[in-house]
């Protein structure tokens, strides 16, 4: 069995939601395959680190990037796990960005 298949499988079996796993199979079978599309077992560091910048090349908002490469961190644990794969995920870093609102962007009574 194909290992993106078979982490979609498990997946599903920790009760996944529809959309997340929608959003995991458009990011392992899509975004990731037009950088790698080789056993992932043979993943090494330097591959990882192509998708990883390709992933935060998307023409995509930083939510949903920040979201893709937290679940491709995600995806490597697993099989780092499961296939002892020899990867080192300290080194993705997931950029954190402001999403507070200031009080300028809040309307006041006299706007509303």
């Amino acid at each position: 069995m194909d290992v993106r298949k078979e982490f979609l499988n498990y997946l599903l079996a920790n009760n996944i939601s529809r959309n997340r796993y929608l959003r995991y199979k458009a990011l392992l079978f899509k975004e990731i395959s037009e950088v790698f599309d080789g056993d992932f077992r043979n993943i090494n560091q330097s591959i990882v680190r192509e998708i990883v910048a390709h992933l935060w090349q998307l023409p995509l908002s930083m939510n949903s990037k920040v979201t893709y490469v937290k679940m491709f961190k995600k995806f490597l644990r697993w099989l780092k796990t499961n296939y002892n794969v020899d990867i080192n995920l300290d080194e993705i870093k997931v950029k954190s960005f402001d999403t507070t609102v200031s009080e300028g962007d809040l309307f006041t009574e006299e706007e509303i």
